[in-house]
């Protein structure tokens, strides 16, 4: 269940396992796509892996067009359009 997949996800993240936490994060964005807080999980854990960059920036793109299509000013805190502009720079620093 979804339930059960956020708590994982969260144990997994918590004990620094991104990529087990990536890997159930995606399997709850695949069930719940529409779930804001669940892409912007998805986006962070995957920015703060080693070769993921261009997958978080998707993420945080993602995240970005729900916003818009939920008409949300923000996103818990977090400046998704600041994140999409910081990683696209990096990625294009990187090529």
């Amino acid at each position: 269940s979804l339930v059960c997949l956020r708590g994982l996800a969260e144990v997994h993240l918590a004990q620094g396992k991104m990529d087990k936490a990536v890997a159930v994060l995606n399997q709850a964005v695949a069930q719940s796509s529409q779930d804001l807080n669940l892409r912007l999980k998805l986006a962070q854990a995957l920015e703060s892996m080693e070769g993921q960059l261009e997958a978080a920036l998707s993420n945080y793109r993602a995240a970005r067009d729900l916003m818009k299509s939920k008409k949300m000013a923000s996103a818990q805190g977090v400046d998704v359009n600041d994140k999409i502009k910081t990683l696209e720079t990096r990625l294009f620093e990187m090529k």
